[in-house]
């Protein structure tokens, strides 16, 4: 015989269970309406994020899009700027260009401290009256203050890097310009020091202007003095 007492608290236990139950129920489609609301946002961008139970415990699935992009459609992209020095969309050189000669050019450098070597850069400047173009690598020359050459060995271009190309100069318009380090200067002191470019094709050499006036640490005695130039490069 069931007492009514007992009754009740079956009752009260099962409506407990099935309070219970529910909340869970809802708890469950919460969290369905959320990762749905997540997977349509998613969806297309970075494929949708599905949360599934096992008895291991919850734990997150990523999958891709089941349809791949429409042809047409398109994400945002970004446009990265240009590198200092360098030009997106180098200036053609037109075919009856003639190669630009060492009067034709305008020289300046700029100069700085870089980890005890000096490094900095040299921007040639057309000041003649046609168009002209300059290509390669060009030679570089230090000299100390009394106009004697210094003993410094200009490294071989790097292998590595890409081909040279021409760099088209138009009169007084954008400069073409090199790299230039130098390292391990163990000599005397050369006081301001000058530096003059050549080509091959040059009859003679074009001097930089200003002076040179950090030279770089000695590093080792028993190496030589050396110099790096890049090619030509358009800015």
């Amino acid at each position: 015989m069931v007492h009514s007492s007992d009754q009740h608290d079956d009752v009260e236990a099962l409506l407990a269970e099935a309070k219970d139950r529910g909340r869970r129920r809802r708890a469950r489609r919460r969290q369905a309406a959320l990762g749905g609301g997540v997977a349509v946002l998613l969806l297309g961008v970075v494929g949708a994020v599905l949360i599934s139970r096992s008895p291991a415990g919850t734990k997150l699935n990523v999958v891709g899009p089941s349809t791949p992009y429409p042809a047409t459609s398109s994400l945002p992209s970004t446009t990265l700027p240009p590198s200092p020095g360098t030009s997106p969309f180098p200036t053609a050189v037109p075919g009856t260009t003639l190669p630009c000669q060492a009067g034709d050019l305008q020289a300046q450098g700029s100069w700085q401290g870089a980890g005890g070597s000096m490094a900095g850069g040299i921007s040639f400047v057309n000041g003649g009256t046609g168009s002209c173009y300059v290509e390669g690598h060009p030679s570089v020359e230090l000299f100390d203050q009394h106009g004697q050459r210094l003993s410094v060995v200009m490294s071989p271009p790097n292998p590595t890097t890409s081909p040279a190309s021409r760099v088209a100069l138009a009169p007084h318009s954008r400069p073409a310009s090199v790299l230039v380090q130098w390292f391990n200067w163990c000599g005397s002191d050369p006081g301001p020091v000058g530096a003059r470019v050549s080509l091959p094709s040059w009859a003679a050499s074009l001097p930089v202007a200003p002076p040179i006036g950090l030279i770089p640490h000695c590093n080792n005695a028993a190496s030589p003095s050396t110099l790096d130039v890049g090619n030509f490069t358009q800015g």
